[in-house]
């Protein structure tokens, strides 16, 4: 009997999506930097060897991702980097590839930190029984995984940051604020990317996760706010240490800015 499911295709990226992903690239790399004119139009053509509509059709989406802005009447320019939509996967895919992630990385552990630790408080006092039932599921997945395997690879780690979003996102479900839930939904994208490189870089990420899910959910259990709040800190903080145990004892307390100077890449 003949199989009458449609074929899965993938899209391949368009000309111009080719082009502006290269662009990002330049930009992050530094090659122009912010308040930089960008080359002009017929410029870029010849670069990429391609039609000046392709190029503006390119430029348009650097536009969308906040990379550049342009003025009627003025040229096109690199915005600065405050301006830039950090949580675009086109530029969170760029950082990685050009070795500028870390201080993002960083930023971002310490924005869940302030919201997820105050999220896991309010889910202690407000979960039901059928979600926290949910939640003895995802920690019994990721108990199952590691039983199973003697070192991770790169599936494996898929799968175990697939539990621990799952897992994350039931907590945020069960503080019944919509608003929360909605902000992290925004972010989705650069918070599996730093699940997935916390796990990878430490050999004991996936052990010491394990562990940090396991305090979160027994104090949810117990009802116990502040110790839930606790637990999704001190869960949260070990991974920031990815960077943080690299700098200086005077830096730690330091202000993001400051940070960057001190951290590499």
């Amino acid at each position: 009997m003949a199989n009458d499911e449609p074929a899965v295709t993938l899209r391949s990226p368009t000309l111009s999506e080719r082009i502006s992903d290269a662009l990002v690239r330049r930009i992050v790399r530094g090659e122009i930097q912010p308040g930089d004119a960008m080359p002009s139009e017929e410029e870029l053509a010849t670069q990429f060897d391609v039609s000046r509509p392709v190029v503006r059709e390119a430029v348009k989406e650097l536009t969308v991702i906040g990379l550049v802005e342009s003025r009627q009447g003025r040229s096109t320019r690199v915005a600065q980097e405050r301006d830039w939509n950090d949580f675009d996967p086109r530029l969170i895919a760029a950082r990685i590839d050009t070795g500028a992630f870390d201080t993002v990385l960083l930023e971002l552990l310490e924005l869940r930190r302030v919201i997820e630790s105050g999220a896991a408080g309010l889910a202690a006092g407000r979960r039901t029984s059928p979600e926290l039932a949910q939640m003895e599921a995802e920690i019994g997945a990721m108990e199952e995984m590691l039983a199973s395997v003697d070192s991770f690879e790169a599936d494996d780690i898929d799968h175990f940051t697939d539990a621990d979003i799952r897992f994350h996102g039931l907590v945020l479900d069960a503080t019944r604020n919509h608003l929360l839930i909605r902000l992290i939904e925004l972010i989705g994208p650069l918070l599996r990317v730093g699940r997935r490189m916390s796990l990878e870089r430490r050999p004991d990420g996936p052990a010491e996760s394990l562990h940090g899910h396991q305090a979160i959910l027994e104090a949810i259990r117990s009802g116990d706010a502040a110790a839930a709040r606790q637990s999704m800190r001190e869960h949260l903080s070990w991974t920031a240490n990815l960077r943080l145990d690299e700098l200086d004892d005077d830096d730690r307390g330091a202000p993001l800015a400051s940070r960057r100077e001190s951290t590499p890449g």
